[in-house]
């Protein structure tokens, strides 16, 4: 039996030496052991195979554990109550369904107790849920059909939490009906719930259910919209503020909108409304269906909000790029990241051409890819004729290529750049051509200060660019990660935060900053700068530990590192970085102060 316990805190400082219980092998080439005070606090048992759960920031783990035939979610090392089943959704399987709130600081489990299922709560007993017979269940909200988080498909949650913590959402199933509770607070029944469409925008709960009657109504809160036949497509802005969705009464479609506070703005009518895109002020751009036709299908005019801005069919469609950064293909409208501006493609006499801002383009065959700059006032398209790709940038076109790639801006807005199979072109500006060019190696400074990428005329012989000037280097190669789905891919060139200093890691298993080796010798994973870029850390193996290298210098090693999310090493702060590391059987949460 595993004793309920608080975790269990212990405080050393490395001062050239290494860490209790660590080998003393250290990386070849490393400057040091770390100067720095660590705290290592127990979070569990380590399990594997499903059976712990870690936060969304990282820093807070869930695992299971039993006291005798009991069992208890532990979470953070602190053991939660005892029940019959907890936190298990397959009984049979060990795999554990523990929700966190995006900070990590409140976690929700549903677990058995006698004939009910209950809800607990930040460590507590907090509400019935339902009862534990036939045709009964406690079902997972599925998040991933309304936004993508950027790391691959989520698995289906029990509970849901809104973006800041303070409420949370389960779903609940038996024989009368189907019910949403929203911070305990039970619903009427439902004929059902769509668990694909429920969404948090900012603190309000937004959800589709069906009643008696067979139609459907979006539910925001407690209180249900109009019924429809159909409703789907579900929308949240990229910052999570506003949502949309199409209802659909026979020939007739609505759009219904919303935002995280005051008044639901008018509903929008149309007919065969669909390829909903919302923006972030909460505007809405669709095709809708208008006239009818002896010769083909019915006409699909683009709309922005209830206004018609192009009426052929359809608008042709493009890629473009989310607020992700993953490629997003066939859409017919994009907007600007503040939704000030919007772009989309038309037929023209000769072809097809962007409308950017309501400025047309010259014709072109098709319409490749189209975004705006971070700060909206800068856009890109991408236009394709006779074979070759044309960048066109603010208006002015570039010189065709065969094919172009990596097309961005800084994330000021400030600079665009782009690779093609010869050259890279910076500002409308040609490097000449280049000989093995890395691909996807373009990268930007934040402030626009500052540009580079690679080129290898063979596989040892490359050279780094940096602002026009070459620096001799050997190949280099992505920061890749071991566990997955998915394996985040960080690139082997960047820029701190404030644009003064670049990494690079070498496919020689060596990490340089600034053209200065740091550490070499081992395989590299999730690089970070301190947000005021004076502090470098990365994992990486020494012999067969894990360890984090900080400045060049060594720190404690582990039997492994907790890969689980984006943010497996964070700083908290300009000198405080935090991770999750396996010593012995246990997972502690490790806390560097690197004042």
């Amino acid at each position: 039996m595993r004793p309920a316990c608080c975790g269990v805190a212990l405080l050393y400082v490395i001062l050239g030496v290494p860490s209790p219980g660590a080998a003393p092998a250290r990386s070849q080439g490393a400057a040091g052991q770390l100067n720095a005070t660590v705290t290592e606090t127990l979070l569990g048992a380590f399990q594997s195979g499903g059976k712990f759960v870690v936060s969304p920031d990282g820093g807070h783990l869930a695992t299971f554990s039993t006291h005798g035939s009991r069992e208890v979610i532990v979470v953070d090392g602190v053991d939660g109550p005892e029940f019959d089943d907890a936190g298990r959704p397959n009984p049979g399987s060990g795999v554990i369904d523990v929700a966190f709130s995006p900070d990590g600081k409140r976690s929700a489990y549903i677990a058995q107790k006698g004939d009910l299922w209950v809800a607990v709560v930040d460590g507590k007993e907090a509400f019935t849920v339902t009862g534990v017979k036939p045709n009964s269940s406690v079902p997972g909200i599925d998040q991933s059909y309304i936004h993508s988080s950027g790391e691959g498909h989520q698995p289906p949650r029990q509970f849901l939490f809104s973006q800041s913590g303070a409420h949370v959402a389960v779903v609940a199933q038996d024989p009368t009906g189907m019910y949403m509770f929203l911070d305990g607070v039970k619903s009427p029944a439902y004929t059902s719930i769509d668990l694909r469409q429920v969404v948090f925008v900012g603190d309000r709960l937004v959800y589709v259910a069906s009643t008696a009657d067979h139609k459907w109504h979006a539910v925001v809160n407690t209180t249900p919209g109009p019924g429809y036949d159909r409703l789907a497509s579900l929308q949240l802005s990229d910052n999570g503020q506003h949502f949309a969705l199409i209802g659909s009464n026979g020939a007739a479609s609505a759009i219904i909108t919303g935002g995280a506070t005051g008044p639901a703005p008018p509903v929008i009518t149309g007919t065969g409304v669909s390829d909903l895109v919302i923006a972030s002020t909460g505007q809405v751009g669709y095709l809708g269906a208008a006239g009818t036709s002896p010769h083909g299908p019915l006409k699909t005019p683009l709309y922005v909000g209830s206004q018609q801005v192009y009426a052929d069919t359809p608008a042709p469609f493009f890629g473009t790029f989310p607020g992700t950064g993953e490629q997003k293909s066939g859409v017919h409208i994009v907007f600007s990241p503040d939704g000030s501006k919007f772009a989309y493609a038309k037929q023209v006499p000769g072809g097809v051409a962007a409308v950017i801002d309501g400025k047309t383009s010259i014709a072109y065959d098709a319409i490749g890819q189209m975004h705006f700059s971070p700060d909206s006032k800068r856009a890109y398209f991408v236009g394709m004729k006779s074979g070759l790709e044309f960048v066109v940038i603010d208006g002015q076109e570039m010189q065709g290529q065969s094919r172009v790639g990596n097309i961005g801006f800084s994330a000021d807005g400030s600079r665009f750049g782009y690779e093609s199979q010869t050259s890279v072109v910076i500002d409308g500006k040609e490097s000449g051509a280049l000989r093995g060019l890395i691909e996807k190696s373009l990268t930007f400074s934040a402030d626009g200060k500052h540009s580079a990428y690679v080129v290898c005329a063979q596989y040892t012989q490359c050279q780094l660019v940096k602002d026009g000037t070459a620096t001799p280097m050997t190949r280099p190669a992505d920061f890749n990660t071991r566990t997955g789905p998915p394996h985040f891919t960080s690139p082997a060139v960047a820029f701190s935060p404030d644009g003064t200093r670049l990494v690079t890691n070498l496919d020689v298993h060596a990490v340089l900053i600034d053209g200065k080796e740091i550490s070499h010798g081992a395989s590299y994973e999730y690089p970070v700068f301190s947000p005021d870029s004076k502090h470098f850390a990365v994992m990486g193996w020494i012999k067969q530990a894990m360890t984090l290298f900080v400045d060049g210098a060594t720190g404690p090693t582990y039997k492994d590192i907790v890969e689980a999310n984006r943010n497996v090493v964070r700083f908290l702060d300009a000198h405080t970085l935090r991770f999750l590391a396996v010593k012995g059987d246990s997972v502690y949460r490790v806390v560097m102060d690197l004042k």
